[in-house]
């Protein structure tokens, strides 16, 4: 008795510790289990008509299969609006696949010659999805076997839901609607010795709609800006005239990488919820890149080990990963507000690199920090891991269009545009753009270190700026060098951009080329 007791109790405690989807087998009873459902593969277990072995007069075997999932933009009637482009540009699949497990269905009568002698038609179960005819037309089968039907749907055929709204609302699931009508051939055929026109009876266990589609872009902004950078400088009109679905409603603040990082963790899975998306792919500018790979490092591998998030591409528009000489001295500035210098060249850029901090705040500065040459080199490329399967791409830039070695106005007008204050700019703007474009081509790296001090009996600390010197001159966009840009992600390319246009729309067509596309 007491062994009986134990072996129970052991069998109690196995049974606690297995996974509960072990128990969570699917409603029906074909010996096909349904595919888990994904943004590209929708599923219907469960309805009034399935798992229901039914005649016609108990017809018609109707459901909807819900899809929830915004792939582009759609007509009243949920259709894709422009279905034919959006399939040339490979954003969705020229087809969707509809499976079904059917049981019972007698469409062959030829080893029963007594059925036809008796006038017994085979069974015919005309299928519709959506009210359109599909092929096969008729559901397929054999006498009591199960069988699973496999049909392919134009995509032009298929309802897609809007887009869902902010903050977080999920899109609103489009039915699509799956309509059988039962022994079809036999309507009307009374045969007085069975006394009935109704001869054979189907059951549906599930249904499954897939096609392939494209992981919309989510677009990450750098520091002081918005997501509408993106709309200003053309990127999303690129986007938006090949139909590839995007959102660029994420607006970080300025601050630090730590600080981002776990805002995105927010930020993007709320987008992927609002699309209906788990699989998407990123494209960050400037240190919205950097606070991107913190995402990636601190919080992606929990969101796509339970499948909330898979991203498939990441690309960067002139992020400084090696850091910036510009944040150098910005943090040089700081460090040093009363300055003394005694080399006076140095002097002079810190100069004019302080007539552009007009109005930065503590957070700015903090931000600054993260994009400096020491933190992003000896700090955080040395902790940041970034998950090895997903596909790295950056993009660098110059800002000397016509290689003449000095900046002119029209080569860094979008900067002028994108600036919080344009009339200081325009005031100053020749002589520090210049200053800056020349430093970060010269300079690896830039700190101030007190050297003494002056002056009794109020001392005034004297501080050296200490530039090293590059080997050749590096080309950069007047904030990060095309080095720093490219870091060790595959290279898309050097353009002739500053580095707010490298967002611009020659940059966009060239980076959608290595976008994941439907296949």
């Amino acid at each position: 008795m007491r062994k009986k007791t134990h072996g129970i109790f052991f069998l109690l405690l196995i049974l606690l510790f297995l996974p509960l989807n072990i128990f969570a087998a699917h409603s029906g009873s074909s010996p096909f289990d349904p595919p888990e459902s994904s943004d590209t593969i929708f599923v219907i277990d469960s309805g009034s008509t399935l798992d229901q072995f039914l005649f016609r007069s108990g017809g018609p075997i109707e459901f909807d299969i819900e899809v929830d999932r915004y792939v582009g933009e759609v007509d009243s009637g949920g259709y894709l609006a422009d279905p034919t482009e959006m399939i040339q540009n490979r954003i969705i699949s020229s087809t969707a696949q509809l499976r079904i497990p059917v049981y019972d269905v007698d469409y062959d009568l030829s080893d029963r010659p007594q059925l036809i002698a008796d006038g017994v038609n085979p069974e015919r179960d005309r299928i519709y999805f959506n009210g359109f005819n599909i092929t096969p037309i008729y559901l397929e089968g054999s006498n009591k076997t199960w069988k699973l039907n496999e049909f392919t749907i134009p995509i032009e055929y298929v309802k897609f839901p809007a887009q869902g709204t902010a903050p977080s609302g999920f899109p609103t699931p489009a039915k699509n609607r799956v309509t059988i009508y039962i022994d079809q051939a036999n309507i009307g055929n009374y045969i007085p010795e069975y006394g009935t026109s109704e001869f054979w009876a189907v059951e549906v266990d599930w249904a499954e709609l897939s096609f392939d589609a494209m992981p919309p872009v989510v677009l990450i902004h750098g520091n002081s800006s918005n997501g509408g950078f993106w709309d200003r400088r053309g990127f999303t009109q690129v986007l938006r005239d090949n139909n590839i679905p995007y959102d660029n409603s994420i607006n970080i603040p300025t601050n630090t990488v730590a600080i981002n990082g776990a805002t995105l963790n927010n930020e993007i899975i709320a987008v992927a919820k609002r699309m209906g998306v788990q699989n998407i792919q990123i494209v960050a500018h400037s240190k919205g890149g950097l606070d991107t790979r913190e995402f990636l490092d601190s919080y992606y591998s929990v969101l796509e080990k339970n499948k909330e998030l898979k991203v498939h591409t990441f690309i960067t528009l002139s992020t400084p990963h090696r850091g910036s000489v510009g944040a150098d001295y910005i943090k040089a500035i700081e460090l040093a507000p009363a300055f003394t210098l005694v080399n006076p060249n140095a002097r002079t850029r810190m100069a004019e690199w302080l007539t552009i901090l007009q109005g930065y705040n503590e957070e700015d500065y903090l931000a600054n920090e993260n994009l400096t040459t020491f933190w992003t080199k000896a700090i955080f490329n040395r902790r940041n891991r970034l998950p090895s399967n997903i596909q790295y791409y950056s993009v660098g830039a110059d800002a000397d269009v016509d290689n003449s070695g000095s900046l002119e106005r029209n080569e860094y007008q979008e900067m002028l545009d994108e600036a919080e204050w344009p009339d200081l700019w325009d005031i100053i703007a020749n002589k520090p753009v210049n200053i800056m474009y020349q430093a970060l081509g010269n300079f690896s790296s830039a700190k101030v270190r007190q050297i003494g001090n002056i002056g009794f009996p109020f001392y005034t600390p004297i501080y050296e700026l200490v530039e090293t010197p590059t080997v050749s001159f590096q080309e950069n966009d007047m904030m990060v060098t095309v080095n720093s840009a490219r870091f060790t992600f595959n290279f898309i390319g050097q353009f002739a951009e500053n580095h707010a246009s490298v967002a611009d729309e020659d940059v966009a067509y060239s980076v959608m080329l290595y976008f994941k596309y439907a296949q």
